[in-house]
């Protein structure tokens, strides 16, 4: 093992707060010059068991340049299984300083570096209650299938810790189980089962061609078994003496089963009247240019005569 690795000074990069010693994801970035949505991807990798994850690690929130982001809080045990796959040199001397500094705030907490929170045990759950409660998150999860209980019991570890501002279940304070086991049995959990949905009546919608040939005679001609001719005109997508064109009565249909349509009604509608403007432009340029325009001029010679 090599013996020149200088160690640094990590201080700055450890917390405390209530009796415990933590750092964050964004802390350990900046230690290692690394993205922090990089260090967050590696958290939400890590291949430990559930009740570790919970007990090391802290979802928390943070603000920057107006956005919310999300950002985790860890004990020096889940600093210490995140950071493992961290090598070379200068790795190897900025892990070593965040230990040092690790230990060298529980000394100034006078706690010993192997019990962080030692100090509040007595008066908090301890690592019984935190079973306890581990052990109703677990059932609380138990539906979900595989694939979501990790994450699931990870958000509600958060909220747990959230809700009783404490970054780890072993401090939550012992007269407060009761209430903390409420919080675990009613959290709503995203993907869980809610119960089966009444079945909606399956929609009988149908608008072949002919719905649409149908409204004048001599739209569609036939050319033989495999092709035809259309021919639409803008007068054939107008409502005819309130008869809706296939594209209204489909639209009258969803609303009838109960679909908010009313962005694509006035979409419609825009078309509609705006194809109304167009077409009465049209026909009123078509008689400017067809009518004739009468001039008085002097009746000719030969007519007068006549």
């Amino acid at each position: 093992m090599s013996k020149n690795t200088t160690v640094v000074d990590m201080r700055k990069f450890v917390e405390a707060r209530n009796g415990e010693v933590f750092t964050s994801t964004r802390q350990v970035a900046e230690a290692f010059e690394k993205l922090h949505n990089h260090v967050i991807a590696k958290v939400r990798a890590l291949d430990c068991s559930a009740q570790f994850l919970t007990d090391n690690f802290s979802s928390v929130k943070f603000e920057h340049r107006g956005n919310t982001y999300e950002a985790f809080e860890m004990t020096k045990d889940g600093f210490m299984f995140l950071v493992m796959s961290f090598t070379g040199k200068k790795a190897a001397a900025i892990k070593e300083g965040y230990i040092a500094a690790f230990n060298w705030m529980a000394a100034q907490l006078g706690l010993s570096s192997r019990s962080l929170v030692a100090k509040a045990v007595s008066e908090a759950l301890g690592a019984e209650g935190a079973r306890t409660l581990s052990n109703v998150m677990r059932c609380r999860v138990a539906k979900l299938d595989a694939e979501h209980q990790r994450s699931a019991t990870a958000k509600l570890a958060s909220a747990l810790h959230a809700r009783f501002d404490v970054p780890r279940m072993e401090l939550i304070p012992a007269s407060q189980f009761e209430a903390a086991a409420n919080f675990v049995a009613s959290y709503a959990i995203e993907g869980e089962y809610l119960g089966k949905e009444e079945p909606k009546p399956a929609l009988s919608i149908h608008y072949p061609i002919e719905t649409l040939t149908s409204r004048r005679e001599g739209m569609l001609t036939v050319r033989n078994a495999e092709q035809a001719w259309l021919d639409v005109t803008m007068h054939d997508l107008r409502d005819l003496r309130g008869s809706g064109t296939p594209l209204e009565q489909l639209l009258w249909e969803l609303e009838q089963a109960g679909c908010d349509i009313e962005g694509a009604w006035w979409e419609l509608r825009t078309y509609r009247n705006k194809l109304r403007e167009f077409s009465s432009f049209v026909t009123g340029m078509g008689r400017v240019a067809e009518e004739p325009h009468r001039y008085s001029v002097k009746t000719p010679k030969a007519r007068a005569a006549a």
